[in-house]
Parts: structure tokens; C-alpha cells; sequence
């Protein structure tokens, strides 16, 4: 029994870390696969009757897809979204300084039209934000997680460095002085 247990759990963790991953660097794709490969584990494997649910309450299947689906979509379109255009802020604005060198008159609306701004419109990160809609689940574990690790990692290498600062300064003087 407690290696049945063990099993479950390793696989439990390697479902999450395959669709974190899958969610963070893959593509629609990739997150389906990792989707219908956890589904067959839970009902070959593990016995779960996740198929014969499915076939047995296909109306009720289909609204809880589009909830789940709606869900990532807002996920998508105010946290991971922003977030993604956030990161290439420098480049954005690298872009917007060219277009504005090259065009004077043209506004910002201009711009996000041009092919300037092509890297960063709807239309050619479909992938991408279709994955984030479809592995919204495990992004949102992985932002869980993440998210406050590195705030608290970031606070504490900022309070030792400091502290590390001071005491250099402190000691250097002292050598600088004693001579």
C-alpha cells in the first residue's frame, strides 16, 4: 500500500511539473498531450472512470470545459497577458523609439498597428495564449508557488547584501586606515 502511495504521489508531482512546464514553454499541444496522458494514467492506470464519465455526461463535461476554458481565459487576458508585455517592456519601447523616429506624426494607436508592434499582437501569440487559457490550472499552482518563493528570496539576498555591503565598507576602512 505504501508504494502505491508513493506511486501515486511521484506521479501526481511529475503531472504537475510536465503541464508547469508545458504551461510556462510549451504550446497548446504540448499542454493537451500532458492533459490526455494524465487523463489516460487516471483511468488505466489508476483506475479513475474518467472516460466512462465523459461518455456517460457529455453535456456536463462540455459546461465544465467552458468554464474551465473561461477561467483561462481570463487568466490569460489579465495575468498572463499583461505580465508577458510587461517582460518585453524594453523592447517595446525600443520598437515604439524607432517607429517614432521613422514616422513623427504617428500615434501610439499607429504603433500597435504597425509591424513595429508585430511580435506583440493577439494575432501571433495565439499559441501561446491558447496554451495559457488550456494550462491556466497548473500556471496558477506554479504562480502559487513561485511567485512568494522569490519575493522572500529576493527580500533576504537584499537584506544580506546590504549587510554584507556594510561590513565590507566597515573593514575596508580600517584597513585603508591603519596604513
Amino acid at each position: 500500500m505504501i508504494i502505491l502511495d508513493v506511486f501515486l504521489l511521484l506521479a501526481l508531482l511529475i503531472f504537475l511539473v510536465v503541464g508547469i512546464f508545458s504551461g510556462e514553454y510549451g504550446n497548446y499541444v504540448a499542454g493537451t498531450a500532458t492533459w490526455l496522458v494524465g487523463l489516460c494514467v487516471l483511468d488505466l492506470l489508476l483506475g479513475v472512470p474518467v472516460f466512462s464519465t465523459i461518455y456517460d455526461n457529455p453535456l456536463l463535461i462540455a459546461v465544465y470545459g467552458i468554464i474551465y476554458v473561461g477561467i483561462g481565459g481570463l487568466y490569460s487576458a489579465f495575468i498572463r497577458w499583461p505580465r508577458y508585455l510587461n517582460y518585453h517592456s524594453e523592447i517595446i519601447q525600443s520598437e515604439h523609439k524607432k517607429y517614432a523616429a521613422k514616422y513623427p506624426e504617428g500615434t501610439l494607436e499607429d504603433f500597435m498597428e504597425s509591424s513595429n508592434y508585430n511580435d506583440f499582437k493577439v494575432s501571433r501569440n495565439k499559441d501561446r495564449l491558447a496554451n495559457w487559457s488550456l494550462m491556466w490550472l497548473f500556471l496558477a499552482i506554479w504562480d502559487l508557488l513561485n511567485r512568494p518563493a522569490r519575493f522572500i528570496y529576493k527580500r533576504v539576498y537584499n537584506a544580506f547584501g546590504s549587510l554584507f555591503t556594510r561590513i565590507g565598507k566597515s573593514v575596508t576602512k580600517k584597513i585603508i586606515t591603519k596604513y
